[in-house]
């Protein structure tokens, strides 16, 4: 997320341990290109998902595994999404 969007993902400087955890388990609420430095154009869409899916907080959501991860990461590279 950070790598696209060029800042985190959650902001916890003045949050206490439980307030983080509240936050982290609410879920992104942003894409990383409706908040980053880089052109919103270069990765909305497929990259977006891909980073969103890999940051879900249920497991049964996100990836089952790196390989999988990458799969996504690699279809996004050739240009045809996950």
């Amino acid at each position: 997320y950070e790598l696209l969007a060029g800042i985190p993902a959650f902001e916890f400087s003045d949050s206490t341990p439980a307030e983080a955890e509240r936050t982290v388990l609410a879920g992104v609420t942003a894409r990383p290109s409706e908040r980053g430095v880089t052109s919103a154009r270069e990765i909305a869409g497929d990259l977006d998902n891909v980073v969103l899916k890999a940051m879900r907080t249920e497991r049964a959501e996100r990836y089952a595994t790196a390989q999988e991860l990458e799969a996504d990461l690699r279809r996004w590279l050739r240009g045809r999404g996950p």
